[in-house]
């Protein structure tokens, strides 16, 4: 037979993205991946000596990276935790002076180094409350980019948001397929 080939793909499994409120404003971010130190699709191929970068926010100092957090606290969800703790889907990050606990609204947290997969780019088509909508340009999407396809305003809060993907409970980071039906609506 042949000799087996390994792909990015192979590595990513199943990571996913993580959506967290960092000072009131939400926050995406997904798994990047770099090979040899270089951006690349998920269908690349691995050769041998290669060196393959998979990067996730998955604690609060995954979140903060390149910043000294010594002078800070952090708390999740309305409590001081360390910067080891373990983000969830959804926590409510703030950053504050040790000394005053002011949150620094200003505060953006800026990767060291930053890794974009440039090419292997998709098309997919979904139904967002019934209308098509086709979202390009990225090898994979998530249910949060959505929303920069379509007119709905969460600035304005009407009841409780509601956002389903085919007809289940949906989160921001739900991978996006081409086909999906997907509900965005307000609770009143």
């Amino acid at each position: 037979g042949e000799d087996a080939r390994a792909y990015v793909r192979d590595y990513l499994g199943v990571l996913t993205g993580l959506s967290v409120t960092i000072n009131g404003d939400l926050k995406v971010f997904e798994p990047e991946w770099a090979l040899n130190g270089e951006p690349v699709p998920a269908d690349s191929e691995i050769k041998d000596g290669d060196r393959l970068e998979v990067k996730t926010v998955r604690t609060a100092r995954d979140l903060f990276e390149g910043t000294d957090l010594s002078q800070w606290v952090i708390r999740v969800n309305g409590t001081e935790v360390s910067s080891g703790y373990e983000l969830k889907d959804g926590d409510a990050v703030e950053l504050g002076e040790k000394k005053t606990f002011k949150p620094e609204k200003a505060f953006a947290p800026v990767p060291q180094r930053e890794f974009k997969a440039s090419a292997g780019e998709a098309e997919v088509s979904v139904r967002v409350n019934g209308n098509p909508v086709k979202l390009e340009g990225r090898w994979q999407y998530i249910f949060v980019d959505v929303f920069n396809h379509i007119d709905f305003d969460r600035t304005n809060p009407q009841g409780a948001l509601i956002l389903k993907l085919n007809g289940a409970k949906a989160k921001y980071t739900d991978v996006i397929k081409d086909g999906d039906d997907i509900e965005i609506y307000w609770d009143r």
